[in-house]
Protein backbone atom coordinates (compact mmCIF):
# COMPACT_ATOMS: atom_id res chain seq x y z
CA UNK A 1 0.00 0.00 0.00
CA UNK A 2 2.84 2.33 0.90
CA UNK A 3 4.55 1.56 -2.39
CA UNK A 4 1.31 2.28 -4.26
CA UNK A 5 0.92 5.69 -2.58
CA UNK A 6 4.51 6.53 -3.46
CA UNK A 7 3.90 5.57 -7.08
CA UNK A 8 0.75 7.73 -7.23
CA UNK A 9 2.61 10.68 -5.68
CA UNK A 10 5.49 10.32 -8.13
CA UNK A 11 3.08 10.16 -11.07
CA UNK A 12 1.20 13.27 -9.93
CA UNK A 13 4.47 15.18 -9.44
CA UNK A 14 5.59 14.19 -12.92
CA UNK A 15 2.30 15.39 -14.41
CA UNK A 16 2.55 18.70 -12.55
CA UNK A 17 6.07 19.19 -13.85
CA UNK A 18 4.92 18.54 -17.40
CA UNK A 19 2.21 21.19 -17.05
CA UNK A 20 4.63 23.93 -15.98
CA UNK A 21 6.09 26.03 -18.83
CA UNK A 22 9.79 25.50 -19.41
CA UNK A 23 10.40 29.22 -18.87
CA UNK A 24 9.67 28.89 -15.17
CA UNK A 25 12.70 26.74 -14.61
CA UNK A 26 15.81 28.59 -13.63
CA UNK A 27 17.90 26.62 -16.11
CA UNK A 28 16.14 28.52 -18.90
CA UNK A 29 17.72 31.73 -17.64
CA UNK A 30 21.45 32.23 -17.55
CA UNK A 31 21.89 34.77 -14.76
CA UNK A 32 25.14 36.20 -13.47
CA UNK A 33 24.63 38.14 -10.26
CA UNK A 34 21.63 40.32 -11.11
CA UNK A 35 22.16 40.36 -14.89
CA UNK A 36 20.08 38.17 -17.18
CA UNK A 37 22.79 37.11 -19.60
CA UNK A 38 20.81 34.75 -21.84
CA UNK A 39 17.38 33.20 -22.13
CA UNK A 40 17.78 29.57 -23.22
CA UNK A 41 14.15 28.45 -23.41
CA UNK A 42 11.57 28.42 -26.17
CA UNK A 43 8.34 29.38 -24.43
CA UNK A 44 5.94 31.84 -26.08
CA UNK A 45 5.12 33.82 -22.93
CA UNK A 46 7.65 34.37 -20.20
CA UNK A 47 8.15 36.28 -16.99
CA UNK A 48 11.71 37.25 -16.16
CA UNK A 49 12.60 36.07 -12.62
CA UNK A 50 12.45 38.51 -9.73
CA UNK A 51 15.84 39.76 -8.61
CA UNK A 52 17.07 40.51 -12.12
CA UNK A 53 18.24 44.13 -12.35
CA UNK A 54 19.54 44.25 -15.91
CA UNK A 55 18.72 42.50 -19.18
CA UNK A 56 22.06 41.92 -20.82
CA UNK A 57 23.39 42.36 -24.33
CA UNK A 58 21.80 39.91 -26.81
CA UNK A 59 19.83 38.21 -24.00
CA UNK A 60 16.86 37.28 -26.23
CA UNK A 61 18.38 38.07 -29.62
CA UNK A 62 16.77 36.25 -32.53
CA UNK A 63 14.29 34.29 -30.37
CA UNK A 64 11.52 33.28 -32.78
CA UNK A 65 9.30 31.57 -30.18
CA UNK A 66 8.79 34.57 -27.92
CA UNK A 67 5.35 36.22 -28.08
CA UNK A 68 5.28 38.28 -24.89
CA UNK A 69 7.59 39.04 -22.00
CA UNK A 70 6.94 40.53 -18.58
CA UNK A 71 9.83 42.43 -17.08
CA UNK A 72 9.67 42.54 -13.28
CA UNK A 73 9.98 45.59 -11.06
CA UNK A 74 13.59 46.17 -10.15
CA UNK A 75 15.00 46.01 -13.66
CA UNK A 76 16.75 49.28 -14.45
CA UNK A 77 18.31 48.70 -17.87
CA UNK A 78 17.70 46.83 -21.11
CA UNK A 79 20.96 46.19 -22.92
CA UNK A 80 22.05 46.54 -26.51
CA UNK A 81 20.38 44.06 -28.88
CA UNK A 82 18.45 42.56 -25.95
CA UNK A 83 15.38 41.65 -28.04
CA UNK A 84 16.97 42.11 -31.47
CA UNK A 85 14.85 40.47 -34.20
CA UNK A 86 12.34 38.83 -31.85
CA UNK A 87 10.00 39.01 -34.81
CA UNK A 88 6.99 37.26 -33.24
CA UNK A 89 6.89 39.25 -30.02
CA UNK A 90 3.65 41.25 -29.92
CA UNK A 91 3.83 42.90 -26.52
CA UNK A 92 6.28 43.86 -23.83
CA UNK A 93 5.68 45.42 -20.42
CA UNK A 94 8.49 47.75 -19.35
CA UNK A 95 8.14 48.60 -15.64
CA UNK A 96 8.76 51.87 -13.90
CA UNK A 97 12.37 51.95 -12.79
CA UNK A 98 13.92 51.20 -16.17
CA UNK A 99 16.15 54.17 -16.98
CA UNK A 100 17.80 53.14 -20.24
CA UNK A 101 17.04 51.13 -23.36
CA UNK A 102 20.15 50.21 -25.30
CA UNK A 103 21.06 50.40 -28.96
CA UNK A 104 19.02 48.05 -31.19
CA UNK A 105 17.24 46.73 -28.08
CA UNK A 106 13.98 45.99 -29.92
CA UNK A 107 15.27 46.29 -33.49
CA UNK A 108 12.99 44.59 -36.04
CA UNK A 109 10.49 43.29 -33.52
CA UNK A 110 8.15 43.45 -36.49
CA UNK A 111 5.06 42.08 -34.69
CA UNK A 112 5.29 44.48 -31.74
CA UNK A 113 2.01 46.42 -31.82
CA UNK A 114 2.39 48.58 -28.74
CA UNK A 115 4.92 49.52 -26.11
CA UNK A 116 4.53 51.66 -23.00
CA UNK A 117 7.63 53.56 -21.98
CA UNK A 118 7.85 54.45 -18.26
CA UNK A 119 8.48 57.96 -16.98
CA UNK A 120 11.65 56.69 -15.27
CA UNK A 121 13.27 56.27 -18.69
CA UNK A 122 15.81 58.94 -19.59
CA UNK A 123 17.39 57.63 -22.80
CA UNK A 124 16.45 55.58 -25.84
CA UNK A 125 19.42 54.16 -27.70
CA UNK A 126 20.28 54.22 -31.38
CA UNK A 127 17.91 52.12 -33.52
CA UNK A 128 16.20 50.93 -30.31
CA UNK A 129 12.79 50.41 -31.94
CA UNK A 130 13.79 50.69 -35.59
CA UNK A 131 11.87 48.55 -38.09
CA UNK A 132 9.09 47.78 -35.58
CA UNK A 133 6.69 47.81 -38.48
CA UNK A 134 3.51 47.01 -36.52
CA UNK A 135 3.74 49.87 -34.00
CA UNK A 136 0.88 52.34 -34.53
CA UNK A 137 1.69 55.06 -32.00
CA UNK A 138 4.62 56.26 -29.93
CA UNK A 139 4.43 58.22 -26.69
CA UNK A 140 7.70 59.62 -25.35
CA UNK A 141 7.10 60.19 -21.61
CA UNK A 142 8.49 62.96 -19.46
CA UNK A 143 11.93 62.07 -18.20
CA UNK A 144 13.45 61.18 -21.54
CA UNK A 145 16.01 63.76 -22.64
CA UNK A 146 17.47 62.17 -25.76
CA UNK A 147 16.15 60.00 -28.56
CA UNK A 148 18.95 58.13 -30.29
CA UNK A 149 19.89 57.98 -33.95
CA UNK A 150 17.30 56.02 -35.91
CA UNK A 151 15.46 55.14 -32.69
CA UNK A 152 12.08 54.75 -34.42
CA UNK A 153 13.01 54.76 -38.10
CA UNK A 154 11.04 52.45 -40.40
CA UNK A 155 8.12 52.26 -37.99
CA UNK A 156 5.89 52.41 -41.02
CA UNK A 157 2.48 52.11 -39.31
CA UNK A 158 3.00 54.83 -36.72
CA UNK A 159 0.35 57.53 -37.22
CA UNK A 160 0.95 59.48 -34.03
CA UNK A 161 4.03 60.56 -32.09
CA UNK A 162 3.82 62.41 -28.78
CA UNK A 163 7.14 63.95 -27.73
CA UNK A 164 7.35 65.15 -24.13
CA UNK A 165 8.71 68.54 -23.17
CA UNK A 166 11.70 66.93 -21.42
CA UNK A 167 13.27 65.85 -24.71
CA UNK A 168 16.17 68.10 -25.73
CA UNK A 169 17.43 66.36 -28.87
CA UNK A 170 16.14 64.17 -31.67
CA UNK A 171 18.88 62.01 -33.15
CA UNK A 172 19.76 61.60 -36.80
CA UNK A 173 17.12 59.54 -38.63
CA UNK A 174 15.11 59.38 -35.36
CA UNK A 175 11.73 58.99 -37.11
CA UNK A 176 12.88 58.58 -40.70
CA UNK A 177 10.53 56.61 -42.97
CA UNK A 178 7.62 56.62 -40.55
CA UNK A 179 5.51 56.71 -43.68
CA UNK A 180 2.08 56.77 -41.96
CA UNK A 181 2.88 59.66 -39.62
CA UNK A 182 0.55 62.59 -40.39
CA UNK A 183 1.46 65.29 -37.86
CA UNK A 184 4.11 66.12 -35.28
CA UNK A 185 4.80 68.88 -32.78
CA UNK A 186 8.42 69.53 -31.81
CA UNK A 187 8.26 70.90 -28.24
CA UNK A 188 10.13 73.99 -27.04
CA UNK A 189 12.75 72.09 -25.02
CA UNK A 190 14.10 70.35 -28.12
CA UNK A 191 17.29 72.19 -28.98
CA UNK A 192 18.21 70.19 -32.07
CA UNK A 193 16.44 68.15 -34.73
CA UNK A 194 18.95 65.71 -36.18
CA UNK A 195 19.93 65.11 -39.78
CA UNK A 196 17.24 63.16 -41.68
CA UNK A 197 15.13 63.07 -38.48
CA UNK A 198 11.82 62.96 -40.39
CA UNK A 199 13.18 62.16 -43.84
CA UNK A 200 10.73 60.28 -46.07
CA UNK A 201 7.75 60.66 -43.73
CA UNK A 202 5.63 60.76 -46.85
CA UNK A 203 2.24 61.24 -45.14
CA UNK A 204 3.43 64.06 -42.87
CA UNK A 205 1.12 67.03 -43.48
CA UNK A 206 1.45 69.16 -40.34
CA UNK A 207 4.68 70.08 -38.57
CA UNK A 208 4.84 72.51 -35.67
CA UNK A 209 8.31 73.61 -34.65
CA UNK A 210 8.03 75.35 -31.29
CA UNK A 211 9.86 78.50 -30.26
CA UNK A 212 13.00 77.24 -28.52
CA UNK A 213 14.28 74.90 -31.21
CA UNK A 214 17.70 76.13 -32.33
CA UNK A 215 18.87 73.83 -35.11
CA UNK A 216 17.29 71.78 -37.88
CA UNK A 217 19.62 69.21 -39.41
CA UNK A 218 20.43 68.46 -43.02
CA UNK A 219 17.58 66.75 -44.91
CA UNK A 220 15.57 66.74 -41.67
CA UNK A 221 12.23 66.88 -43.50
CA UNK A 222 13.32 65.96 -47.03
CA UNK A 223 10.97 63.87 -49.16
CA UNK A 224 7.99 64.72 -46.93
CA UNK A 225 5.73 64.82 -49.94
CA UNK A 226 2.51 65.71 -48.10
CA UNK A 227 3.92 68.76 -46.31
CA UNK A 228 2.41 71.99 -47.67
CA UNK A 229 3.85 74.69 -45.38
CA UNK A 230 6.34 75.22 -42.59
CA UNK A 231 7.08 78.06 -40.17
CA UNK A 232 10.58 78.60 -38.81
CA UNK A 233 10.44 80.13 -35.30
CA UNK A 234 12.60 83.03 -34.17
CA UNK A 235 14.81 80.75 -32.05
CA UNK A 236 16.24 78.77 -35.00
CA UNK A 237 19.83 79.77 -35.77
CA UNK A 238 20.91 76.86 -38.00
CA UNK A 239 19.23 74.95 -40.82
CA UNK A 240 21.16 72.19 -42.56
CA UNK A 241 21.37 71.73 -46.31
CA UNK A 242 18.24 70.44 -48.00
CA UNK A 243 16.24 70.39 -44.78
CA UNK A 244 13.02 70.62 -46.83
CA UNK A 245 14.27 69.32 -50.19
CA UNK A 246 12.12 67.18 -52.45
CA UNK A 247 8.92 68.10 -50.61
CA UNK A 248 6.74 68.03 -53.72
CA UNK A 249 3.76 69.85 -52.20
CA UNK A 250 5.62 72.35 -50.03
CA UNK A 251 4.51 75.77 -51.22
CA UNK A 252 5.87 78.05 -48.53
CA UNK A 253 8.61 78.27 -45.90
CA UNK A 254 8.00 81.23 -43.60
CA UNK A 255 10.61 82.51 -41.16
CA UNK A 256 9.39 84.40 -38.12
CA UNK A 257 10.04 88.10 -38.64
CA UNK A 258 11.94 88.16 -35.33
CA UNK A 259 14.38 85.48 -36.51
CA UNK A 260 17.90 86.95 -36.68
CA UNK A 261 19.35 84.24 -38.93
CA UNK A 262 16.69 83.64 -41.61
CA UNK A 263 14.11 85.50 -43.63
CA UNK A 264 11.48 84.64 -46.23
CA UNK A 265 10.62 86.28 -49.52
CA UNK A 266 7.42 85.02 -51.15
CA UNK A 267 7.71 81.77 -49.22
CA UNK A 268 11.36 81.18 -50.23
CA UNK A 269 13.86 80.77 -47.40
CA UNK A 270 17.02 82.91 -47.32
CA UNK A 271 19.53 83.87 -44.68
CA UNK A 272 18.67 87.11 -42.90
CA UNK A 273 20.36 89.52 -45.31
CA UNK A 274 19.29 87.53 -48.40
CA UNK A 275 22.81 86.68 -49.55
CA UNK A 276 22.27 82.90 -49.31
CA UNK A 277 19.28 81.18 -50.90
CA UNK A 278 18.68 78.40 -48.39
CA UNK A 279 15.60 76.54 -49.68
CA UNK A 280 13.18 77.03 -52.52
CA UNK A 281 9.97 75.07 -51.79
CA UNK A 282 9.48 72.50 -54.54
CA UNK A 283 5.70 72.77 -54.39
CA UNK A 284 5.56 76.36 -55.66
CA UNK A 285 5.19 74.88 -59.15
CA UNK A 286 6.78 77.79 -60.99
CA UNK A 287 8.24 77.47 -64.48
CA UNK A 288 10.63 80.42 -64.34
CA UNK A 289 12.56 82.05 -61.54
CA UNK A 290 15.14 84.82 -61.30
CA UNK A 291 17.38 84.62 -58.26
CA UNK A 292 17.60 87.99 -56.42
CA UNK A 293 20.66 90.10 -57.22
CA UNK A 294 21.68 90.19 -53.53
CA UNK A 295 22.37 86.43 -53.47
CA UNK A 296 26.03 85.39 -53.50
CA UNK A 297 25.59 81.69 -52.68
CA UNK A 298 23.05 79.03 -53.59
CA UNK A 299 22.79 76.70 -50.61
CA UNK A 300 23.15 72.95 -50.46
CA UNK A 301 20.16 71.29 -52.16
CA UNK A 302 18.49 74.71 -52.29
CA UNK A 303 16.46 73.87 -55.42
CA UNK A 304 16.51 70.08 -55.05
CA UNK A 305 13.36 68.49 -56.41
CA UNK A 306 12.02 71.63 -58.11
CA UNK A 307 10.88 69.58 -61.06
CA UNK A 308 8.68 72.20 -62.77
CA UNK A 309 11.36 74.77 -63.60
CA UNK A 310 11.98 75.40 -67.28
CA UNK A 311 14.45 78.22 -66.72
CA UNK A 312 16.36 79.72 -63.82
CA UNK A 313 18.30 82.97 -64.10
CA UNK A 314 21.44 83.16 -61.98
CA UNK A 315 22.67 86.74 -61.43
CA UNK A 316 26.30 87.89 -61.60
CA UNK A 317 26.30 88.36 -57.83
CA UNK A 318 26.43 84.58 -57.27
CA UNK A 319 29.92 83.15 -56.60
CA UNK A 320 29.14 79.59 -55.45
CA UNK A 321 26.64 76.80 -55.92
CA UNK A 322 26.75 74.25 -53.11
CA UNK A 323 26.40 70.44 -53.35
CA UNK A 324 23.15 69.27 -55.00
CA UNK A 325 22.09 72.89 -55.43
CA UNK A 326 19.84 72.17 -58.44
CA UNK A 327 19.61 68.38 -58.14
CA UNK A 328 16.38 66.93 -59.44
CA UNK A 329 15.33 70.00 -61.46
CA UNK A 330 14.04 67.69 -64.15
CA UNK A 331 12.43 70.37 -66.32
CA UNK A 332 15.57 72.44 -66.92
CA UNK A 333 16.79 72.17 -70.51
CA UNK A 334 19.66 74.66 -70.34
CA UNK A 335 21.44 76.82 -67.80
CA UNK A 336 23.88 79.72 -68.04
CA UNK A 337 26.21 79.98 -65.10
CA UNK A 338 27.81 83.43 -64.84
CA UNK A 339 31.59 83.73 -64.80
CA UNK A 340 31.42 85.09 -61.26
CA UNK A 341 30.66 81.54 -60.04
CA UNK A 342 34.01 80.07 -59.03
CA UNK A 343 32.85 76.91 -57.26
CA UNK A 344 30.15 74.39 -58.10
CA UNK A 345 29.60 71.58 -55.60
CA UNK A 346 29.25 67.84 -56.02
CA UNK A 347 26.11 66.65 -57.83
CA UNK A 348 25.01 70.27 -58.27
CA UNK A 349 22.89 69.42 -61.33
CA UNK A 350 22.44 65.69 -60.81
CA UNK A 351 19.12 64.13 -61.85
CA UNK A 352 18.45 67.07 -64.19
CA UNK A 353 17.27 64.60 -66.80
CA UNK A 354 16.45 67.15 -69.51
CA UNK A 355 19.49 69.37 -69.07
CA UNK A 356 21.29 69.36 -72.40
CA UNK A 357 23.21 72.66 -72.59
CA UNK A 358 25.37 74.24 -69.87
CA UNK A 359 27.32 77.47 -70.27
CA UNK A 360 30.07 77.87 -67.67
CA UNK A 361 33.40 79.63 -67.23
CA UNK A 362 36.64 77.70 -67.74
CA UNK A 363 37.82 79.13 -64.44
CA UNK A 364 34.98 77.57 -62.49
CA UNK A 365 35.90 74.60 -60.29
CA UNK A 366 33.22 71.92 -60.53
CA UNK A 367 32.81 69.10 -58.01
CA UNK A 368 32.26 65.40 -58.55
CA UNK A 369 29.32 64.57 -60.86
CA UNK A 370 28.37 68.24 -60.92
CA UNK A 371 26.73 67.94 -64.36
CA UNK A 372 24.69 65.24 -66.08
CA UNK A 373 26.82 62.97 -68.27
CA UNK A 374 24.78 63.68 -71.39
CA UNK A 375 24.90 67.50 -71.09
CA UNK A 376 26.87 69.58 -73.57
CA UNK A 377 29.17 72.01 -71.78
CA UNK A 378 30.07 75.30 -73.44
CA UNK A 379 32.77 77.48 -71.90
CA UNK A 380 32.06 81.21 -71.77
CA UNK A 381 35.71 82.27 -71.72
Amino acid sequence: MKMKRKLIFTTLLFLIILSVPLSLFSQDFEIEGTVLVKYLGNAANITIPAGVRAIGVNAFRGNTSLRSVTIPAGVTSIGNNAFYECRRMTSVSIPSGVTSIGNHAFYECSSLTSVTLPSSLNSIGDMAFAACGSLSSITIPSGITSIGNGAFMLCEKVTRISISSSVTSLGNYAFSRCTSLTSVTIPANVISIGNYAFNNCTSLRNVTISEGVRSIGSRAFSFCGSLTGITIPASVTSIGGGAFAYCDNLKSIEADIQNNAYSSVEGILFNKNITVLTQYPAGKQEANYTIPASVVSIGEAAFAGCDTFISITIPDSVTSIRDSGFAGCGGLANITIPSTVTNIGDSAFSLCRNLRTIVVSKMTIAGRDAFPANAQITYSD
